[in-house]
């Protein structure tokens, strides 16, 4: 049996297509735009698109939490519950290294306020077993920005034998803690 050129050219590309095709299939989507850092007990996937955390996972598959984005409180007038998010943005622009990754939104858009000149750079930072959050909020707009929420997550369960569950965080005027189970009082 011979073959042609044009034969032996298509069936190679074929051969080489359908190899693609296979690849993919094997690959979920959601995987192919995740930017990924791990050190020896965490790992945190950060969505390219977006810019916010995908998942915080511990290495041996004790925990696991999942990401629900970012969000900037800027009252609007006559809307004081206001909120800015990743879907009023550009595309981030993130730089990054296996254990860092420093994400910029630039100019987000208001249906109420109209463009607004804000860019936040966030810093994750893998750090022995724990994962840093760091930020800097530039305001180049009138709005007045009141909060800045990153990362959001879900997915947040109790201990195994746990008696209970504390957060632990800054307010206005220092460190507060609050009950989060058995007893949330929010």
């Amino acid at each position: 049996m011979t073959f042609s050129r044009r034969k032996f050219l298509g069936t190679a590309l074929t051969a080489s297509a359908s190899s693609l095709i296979v690849r993919a299939a094997q690959v979920p989507e959601s995987a192919l735009n995740l930017l990924t850092l791990e050190s020896d007990s965490l790992l945190a996937a950060i969505d390219r698109k977006t810019g916010c955390v995908d998942r915080i996972e511990s290495k041996d598959h004790a925990w696991k939490l999942r990401g629900a984005g970012m969000r900037l409180h800027v009252p609007a007038p006559d809307h004081r519950f206001h909120y800015l998010t990743e879907a009023q943005t550009a595309q981030p622009r993130i730089t990054s290294d296996s254990k860092q990754a420093i994400i910029v939104w630039s100019g987000f858009h208001s249906d109420r306020m109209g463009n607004l000149d804000i860019e936040v750079t966030q810093t994750v930072r893998l750090a022995g077993a724990g994962v840093h959050f760091s930020y800097e909020v530039r305001n180049g707009s009138q709005a007045v920005i009141e909060s800045y929420t990153y990362p959001r997550l879900v997915g947040l369960k109790p201990p195994v034998g746990g008696k209970s569950l504390r957060q632990a965080a800054w307010s206005y005027s220092g460190m507060g803690s609050v009950g989060l189970w058995p007893n949330f009082g929010n």
